[in-house]
């Protein structure tokens, strides 16, 4: 997908529970996530239905545990991993397993810089229909 269609998708209020943003232009990432952030959750609820990792600091559990978790005070949860690619590959097949049945009740989204295709996470993120690229502007 490209950018422009996100964004439409977004401001149509539309949302999917899997968004893989990533590319050279991390100031866009950023502002698309506080797009899904506001569209996803209730500001009084945000602590409670927000959780964001750093893909060289978590492990892959953590993630899907929080993904699976019931949202709190709202209707959905938001799950952030920043930096998906400094993510061990062994993190791989949990993450898979997550994106392949994802949770309706949460947004998860994936952000990265690169995206190697020969990588399983990143081959079944690249195929997904919510895919963004963000090239350098």
């Amino acid at each position: 997908m490209e950018p422009r269609e996100l964004d439409r998708r977004l401001k149509h209020k539309e949302l999917a529970p899997l968004v893989f943003l990533w590319g050279d232009e991390s100031l866009l990432i950023d502002e698309v996530i506080l797009q899904i952030e506001a569209l996803a959750l209730d500001p009084a609820a945000r602590e409670f239905d927000r959780e964001i990792f750093y893909g060289d600091e978590t492990e892959a559990q953590l993630i899907v545990t929080a993904a699976r978790t019931i949202p709190w005070l709202a209707a959905q949860r938001l799950v952030v991993v920043r930096g998906a690619e400094a993510l061990p590959r062994a993190a791989d097949a949990a993450l898979i397993a997550y994106c392949k049945q994802p949770s309706p009740s949460t947004c998860l989204v994936l952000t990265a810089q690169r995206a190697e295709a020969s990588r399983p996470l990143f081959a079944l993120l690249l195929k997904t229909p919510w895919e963004v690229r963000f090239r350098r502007l």
